[in-house]
């Protein structure tokens, strides 16, 4: 086999092994990441759909402090009086506030007075027996007293999945004793779950305990749901779905949640590995071309050329023949040392002398070729040391986000750990800030996805400006981003950071001639009262953040103060 294609042959299967080896390692490591992403974006879309399911019990307890706390109520349990029955419990209380029931039971839990309303035909029907016996038989009222006077849940009936709040009954000023209990609740229906997945903007299926018949993958959630756990499965390539538990008052799985969402992190990832695969492709081959144009230009044509000439003088025994080459290298050493070589056949035996001197400065042209050859291998580990860096510009592409140049999950994933363990040594502390945009979707939704990347552009920009070197900024998903202030754990400057970030991110950004506003809550958690892992202090600062949202948004709250809070 002649050299240029042996030559030939080494590159490209070099660069095939490379490939390989690049592509394999990369791929493994890639779709790793992209399934951790996507099922961390499952496990919060679960998260929104569960505090939305639980914001139905929520506005019942809003509604029900108004009868529980009432002096006209109070004395209601004292003497029936009809005049309060027929002011409240008609059919326009149960209309407005979409309710089925409104019972109301005596000290001993036993049922004293009630009415359910069928919304569906707009008319009252006797108290379900089988309603009220599904009341006393969960336990309800067990779980009130003076210190929980109000208590929601949901219990599984005869008649479909109760969702309730009942409150002990006092006076005005809250002053009693307790005289008697209140229960508000209503059917789940149809209804309801399509204003849940309204809410969330995502498909929400509803399941009822037990099921026995369905797909392999409904029955392999449903084991997990019975458990209490959380479950995520991938249907195909494009759909993935989340499995939720529903608990009833006593802490039991009764039914289950599943919302179907886009595999978009999957796809991506997909799409980037065949991207990267075509890249090292290209670039293999534009690599093997190149050292191979440069190896036949300036070595191989010119090495074949004093082959040749070699053969010639050989084959024709012309010993005063000479070897001529262009240029000034090591080859050009070697034909000059073959020239020297053909020299010396043609001298005599009397030249021995100054044959010994032409080999003595063979040697120390040799000598030179060496340096030349070391110098060869110095410039091969500048090539690998380029191609070592390139490896790293590949895996710090994998910890920034690609829209506004912030670390994403993974690297501030692995910041924290490490500064978690650190502080475990030290025995210093640190905070985590947890923002979540106040009116990002209505940005999107009235000026496109386009003002709506820009304005996440700014509030990166923004994020630079006001965090120190030594902390970390980062965009976990959408217009989620968060903080680690990795040596402040003090109120008094978190307090002021926070009001600096609340007043710079809420400063207006004009694009194309639009004028955006918006702001953020901020929740607040602290290592390590609030946490000592990772997964606590995200956990919490998240919680914190939707304390801070009920405020109306532009607000902080602290995870420690959560306790405090009032229901």
């Amino acid at each position: 086999m002649k050299l240029s294609k042996k030559v030939i042959l080494i590159l490209t299967g070099m660069w095939i092994v490379i490939s390989l080896m690049i592509y394999s390692a990369s791929k493994i490591f890639l779709s790793a990441n992209f399934i951790k992403l996507e099922n961390l974006e499952v496990d919060s879309n679960l998260h929104r759909v569960n505090l939305a399911f639980e914001n139905l019990k929520h506005s019942l307890e809003i509604l029900i402090v108004n009868w529980a706390l009432w002096d006209d109520a109070y004395a209601f349990m004292k003497q029936k009086d009809e005049h309060f029955i027929t002011s409240n419990f008609d059919a326009t209380s149960f209309q407005n506030a979409k309710l089925n029931a409104i019972f109301v039971y005596d000290t001993k839990h036993q049922f004293y007075y009630g009415r359910y309303y069928d919304l569906i035909r707009q008319q009252f029907d006797p108290a379900p027996n089988d309603l009220l016996n599904s009341i006393q038989s969960n336990g309800i009222f067990n779980h009130l007293n003076d210190h929980n006077p109000t208590a929601s849940g949901i219990i599984h009936t005869p008649l479909g999945y109760f969702i309730y709040t009942a409150s002990s009954i006092y006076k005005s000023n809250g002053s009693g004793p307790s005289d008697g209990i209140f229960l508000m609740g209503f059917i789940f229906n149809f209804s309801h779950l399509k204003n849940l997945a309204r809410s969330v903007q995502l498909p929400v299926t509803f399941y009822s305990f037990p099921i026995t018949q369905s797909d392999p993958l409904t029955l392999k959630a449903y084991q997990f749901a019975s458990k209490g756990e959380t479950f995520f499965a991938p249907e195909n390539n494009k759909i993935i779905y989340g499995y939720s538990p529903i608990k009833d008052v006593n802490n039991r799985p009764i039914a289950m949640l599943k919302i179907a969402e886009k595999r978009d992190f999957y796809i991506e990832g997909i799409k980037t590995i065949r991207y990267f695969l075509l890249a090292i492709i290209l670039l293999g081959i534009g690599i093997t071309t190149l050292v191979w144009y440069l190896l036949k230009s300036f070595i191989l044509d010119r090495l074949i050329n004093v082959s040749d000439q070699v053969v010639d003088i050989k084959r024709d025994a012309q010993f005063s023949k000479r070897i001529t080459i262009s240029g000034q290298d090591e080859l050009t050493s070697m034909v000059y040392a073959l020239n020297s070589l053909l020299e010396l056949i043609e001298l005599t035996q009397e030249q021995l002398t100054k044959r010994i001197s032409q080999r003595t400065e063979k040697l120390e042209r040799l000598v030179e070729l060496n340096k030349n050859l070391f110098k060869e291998v110095n410039e091969q580990k500048a090539v690998e040391y380029r191609m070592k860096k390139d490896e790293h510009s590949l895996r710090q592409l994998a910890y920034y986000d690609n829209l506004t140049g912030l670390p994403n999950r993974m690297f501030f994933t692995e910041v924290l750990h490490k500064l978690i363990k650190k502080s475990e040594q030290s025995g210093t502390g640190f905070s985590l800030l947890f923002l979540d945009g106040d009116k990002f979707k209505h940005i999107n939704d009235n000026y496109g996805h386009e003002i709506g990347d820009a304005f996440l552009k700014h509030v990166s920009k923004q994020l630079k400006k006001i965090i120190q070197d030594s902390d970390v900024a980062a965009r976990l998903a959408g217009d989620e981003f968060i903080i680690i202030l990795t040596t402040i754990n003090e109120r008094i400057i978190i307090n002021m950071i926070a009001e600096k970030l609340l007043k710079i991110l809420s400063e207006p950004m004009k694009e194309k001639n639009i004028e955006i506003r918006s702001s953020f809550s901020i929740g607040i958690s602290i290592y390590p009262e609030d946490g000592t892992t990772a997964e606590e202090l995200e956990r919490t600062a998240d919680l914190a953040m939707y304390y801070a949202k009920h405020k109306n948004g532009n607000a902080y709250f602290y995870a420690s103060d959560i306790e405090k809070t009032p229901s």
